[in-house]
């Protein structure tokens, strides 16, 4: 789905460029002019999905210089969830799955407009890209098991050589494990497209999609059964909503 969505986004691009052979518009005496803005959002991307503040600057009419704070989950694209239909109320489970992986961004980037708005309902459209610092937690994951004889479930964490299939009842919750998180720093990369479509002028509202990169010093134990990598990367929309300021 996001990888069709990437593909319209693109196409749509490609549209603009076309109707606009004659340059961005100036900017004219009636064009207001901010100085900041403030944007939270929805990150949805091809291996999980999460979250977004961002602090942007508007340098000139078209160059905004951004600070952008993301957390997001990072999931194995072999994941799969499963249930044990021999209990009760089975909950559900990824086998083979070892740690649960969550990201922190801290990026710095910037944003150029090649397109403004001609009108209120008008659509603004440019690209940008960010670079920065990422912070990875893994967080081992911790299942329901069941033994011959024993009339309840005990809580253990996963072991690929214990826990199979015909012995493991579910995922146990979520806050076991969170005691044991492991910080897997590494780098980020974005580039993407964005368009801004709210209708009032001192109102944020708009879409960027794009690719982003994240990168480590050694493979991230996600799964244990199958390979695991050290390079992330994905496809990305972020849905925005906020305010620009004149100070």
């Amino acid at each position: 789905m996001i990888r069709n969505t990437f593909t319209v986004v693109l196409l749509l691009a490609f549209i603009s460029s076309a109707f606009g052979q004659g340059g961005s518009p100036s900017v004219g005496e009636g064009t207001v002019l901010y100085k900041k803005e403030l944007a939270g959002g929805i990150i949805l991307h091809t291996n999980g999905w999460g979250g977004l503040f961002k602090l942007g600057r508007h340098k000139t009419a078209h160059l905004r210089t951004e600070w952008v704070f993301q957390a997001a989950n990072m999931k194995h694209p072999k994941e799969l969830k499963t249930f044990n239909p021999n209990y009760e109320n089975s909950k559900g489970y990824i086998y083979g799955k070892e740690h649960s992986f969550f990201v922190f961004r801290t990026t710095w980037g910037q944003r150029h407009v090649l397109f403004d708005k001609m009108r209120n309902r008008g659509v603004e459209f440019g690209f940008n890209y960010a670079i920065g610092p990422v912070l990875g937690l893994t967080k081992p994951i911790y299942l329901e098991i069941g033994y011959p004889g024993i009339p309840y479930v005990t809580v253990e964490r996963y072991n690929s050589e214990e826990h199979f299939i015909d012995n493991i009842a579910g995922k146990a919750p979520g806050v076991k494990g969170l005691n044991e998180l492991k910080p897997r720093p590494g780098v980020h990369a974005r580039f993407g497209l964005h368009f801004e479509y709210a209708n009032a002028k001192d109102r944020l509202k708009g879409l960027e999609a794009g690719v982003a990169l994240d990168a480590y010093p050694d493979e991230v134990p996600i799964m244990a059964l199958i390979a695991n990598k050290q390079m992330f990367f994905t496809f990305y929309i972020n849905l925005l909503y906020g305010k620009k300021y004149f100070r």
